[in-house]
């Protein structure tokens, strides 16, 4: 019996991260395919349509199956996210327990995480279901902005190492604003090539490198498939837009973007939310 009730809450969670993270939105996106085509009537098109190699569906809603419904991968790590942190806040109610880490002092910055890439992957999807320019704007913006929600987090864990009274509010408050901007910056073509790898790489240049006195294997680790993923991912999106009318199943890159980016994601989110570290703990 014991063992039952321990499983009890994993199959929860397990049940709203199933429901909510792939159910849910896969559902959506078959409910808008079953709309009219004209849906999306009014809206200015893509002006680069030649960039994807995936057969374009004008009779449909969705005029790009695969790469809409693999956008929706970022909404499934988001949802993941979510349900973690609120498993993590259950256990610290258990009498006796102590965080361990800022993830667990501070969970708003990763629930931040979560919201932004569930937004993510709607903008994501509707701009590969529309092929519009407005939902572009909003795609390339979402995809920029969520790494500056990690780095905020970071830039506050650094400070706050020297400096134990440091408030979270301003740092939070950056990256939010930081997110937001960049849907701003979207509506310029390019600045998401230059401003998504130099953030990413900020952020682990002060987790692995300022910071690397309180990495483990397991954060080396997960560092690694971060890099991986992230590598493989750009290689075959640039293969898509480069290559897809020389070589067969070269399309299927920005699909395989989309779902590596996300696993890259989730890579680096393990990688710093069970690092041990005590610079966040109330003084």
């Amino acid at each position: 019996e014991t063992s039952i009730h321990a499983m009890l809450p994993t199959t929860a969670h397990a049940g709203w991260v199933l429901g909510a993270g792939l159910i849910l939105p896969v559902g959506l996106g078959i409910l808008l395919d079953s709309l009219s085509p004209k849906v999306w009537d009014g809206f200015q098109l893509y002006g680069r349509l030649e960039e994807y190699g995936e057969r374009k569906r004008w009779h449909r809603p969705v005029r790009t199956f695969l790469n809409s419904f693999s956008s929706l991968a970022f909404w499934l790590v988001g949802v993941y996210i979510l349900v973690d942190i609120n498993s993590m806040l259950d256990a610290m109610a258990t009498p006796g327990s102590t965080p361990r880490n800022c993830s667990e002092t501070n969970p708003i910055f990763n629930r931040t995480f979560g919201v932004s890439l569930i937004w993510t992957g709607v903008a994501s999807f509707l701009f590969h279901a529309s092929l519009t320019e407005p939902w572009r704007i909003l795609d390339a913006g979402a995809t920029m902005g969520v790494p500056f929600i990690p780095l905020s987090f970071s830039m506050y864990r650094c400070v706050r190492a020297s400096f134990t009274h440091t408030p979270w509010v301003p740092f939070w408050l950056g990256g939010v604003s930081a997110n937001i901007g960049c849907h701003i910056l979207a509506r310029t073509q390019g600045w998401s090539d230059i401003v998504l790898p130099a953030c990413i790489l900020f952020n682990i240049a002060l987790d692995y490198g300022y910071m690397h006195a309180y990495r483990s294997r397991f954060d080396i680790e997960m560092l690694g498939f971060l890099v991986l993923f992230a590598l493989v991912g750009i290689l075959l999106r640039v293969l898509d837009i480069k290559m897809h009318k020389k070589m067969s199943f070269v399309w299927l890159g920005h699909t395989a973007w989309h779902v590596l980016m996300s696993a890259a994601i989730l890579a680096a989110y393990e990688g710093f939310r069970y690092t041990v570290e005590d610079m966040c703990h109330p003084v």
